[in-house]
């Protein structure tokens, strides 16, 4: 039995007109042109998340008298996976690190005008990865002498 190779081709990607009829016009512009990524050198919190497809995200926030200055992201993800994490740090711009912590997954989903039920997944990473950048910061608060021994790796590889 032989492998035929022309028979066997991977799924391809859908086009950018597939995409606009699935995705809002603002989730699209966070996907084709995100905000805010990129990471601190020495952030004052750090948040990785992933989910089971593979996709993953870090956080990083530089935080001044509790108040949120400047989030980045990078990530390992798909664009919808893209798009929450560049609203994610929009919205928590400017808050308290409590207001910070009560952003939900219907957040991110408003912020982008919606988001198929199939992607909810790619909001809830997004919040998982600030609540973990929000409890590192909290913690470097109480000990402030280990941010420069933090271990933080780069985001895992991954699918999308």
């Amino acid at each position: 039995m032989t492998f035929d190779r022309m028979s066997h081709r991977e799924p391809s990607a859908p086009s950018l007109d597939e995409l606009r009829k699935t995705f809002s016009a603002r989730a699209m512009g966070h996907m084709l042109n995100p905000k805010n990524l990129g990471e601190f050198r020495m952030a004052d919190g750090v948040g990785q998340s992933s989910i089971p497809c593979g996709d993953s995200m870090q956080i990083s926030l530089r935080v001044r008298d509790g108040r949120i200055l400047e989030a980045k992201f990078t990530t390992e993800g798909c664009g919808p996976v893209i798009a929450c994490g560049s609203v994610a740090t929009e919205l928590v711009k400017g808050k308290t690190v409590n207001e910070a912590m009560a952003l939900t997954v219907d957040d991110i989903t408003a912020g982008l005008d919606g988001l198929p039920d199939s992607e909810a997944h790619c909001a809830a990473l997004a919040v998982n990865a600030l609540k973990q950048a929000l409890v590192d910061y909290l913690a470097l608060r109480r000990e402030p002498w280990k941010k420069p021994y933090r271990q933080v790796g780069p985001v895992s590889t991954g699918g999308g």
